[in-house]
């Protein structure tokens, strides 16, 4: 779902009149490190990759619970953690991204 968001994204950019564009797409309320922030794609997809290089545990939590849609006992099933571990590998990755992306605010 992430790189279905992030191609349109890509292409809405590309676009002869759109060239200019941000490349914001609202995120329905599903941003993932500070809710009220309105980040796009393509914005969330550069944070979380870099998220990634520091702590792959954390971006795939993130990636599973916004772009996915699983909740904490689901993903901690899929991924062998416990839902305390993934708890908080949630909210220490939406500080970073917070802090990441609010920079840029």
């Amino acid at each position: 779902m992430r790189q279905v968001l992030v191609d349109s994204a890509r292409a809405d950019r590309s676009q002869k009149r759109g060239g200019g564009a941000e490349g914001n797409l609202p995120l329905d309320g599903n941003a993932p490190a500070i809710e009220g922030q309105n980040w796009g794609v393509l914005e969330l997809h550069e944070a979380l990759t870099k998220l990634a290089d520091d702590s792959a545990v954390q971006a795939q939590a993130i990636e599973l619970h916004y772009f996915v849609g699983l909740a904490v006992a689901e993903i901690a099933r899929v991924t062998g953690r416990s839902e305390r571990t993934l708890a908080r590998e949630l909210r220490a990755g939406r500080l970073w991204l917070g802090r990441l992306l609010g920079a840029r605010t």
